[in-house]
């Protein structure tokens, strides 16, 4: 358990995840754009370290080679679960002001 919240314990590492698993985002620009706001460098170090973990590969884009493109790796991918029972934990404990429960998953601003 050290070890999970060594990797993901901080307030954007899945947040991060999230974003790429199901918001379908790869590029740092399109990380930058999300809900959150992220700040540039703290994008760049959650991604380094993620990359350093081994939850990310990232390649350049052939399209235009001055792009990255980030990709969540299979030890990322299987974070799916943890995400899920996350949401489903959020969803029966946390409410908005309307009573209903808040929408933890991805939407582009």
């Amino acid at each position: 358990m050290t070890q999970a919240v060594k990797v993901l314990g901080d307030r954007w590492s899945l947040l991060i995840v999230r974003d790429m698993m199901f918001g379908k985002i790869h590029s740092f620009k399109e990380l930058l754009e999300t809900a959150e706001g992220i700040a540039t460098n703290t994008l760049s170090n959650r991604l380094q370290k993620m990359l350093d973990y081994g939850l990310l590969t990232v390649e350049r884009n052939p399209a235009d080679r001055r792009k990255l493109t980030y990709s969540l790796t299979r030890k990322g991918l299987d974070l799916a679960p943890v995400l899920k029972e996350m949401a489903r934990w959020t969803a029966k404990h946390f409410q908005n002001r309307n009573g209903k429960s808040r929408d933890w998953s991805y939407r582009r601003p």
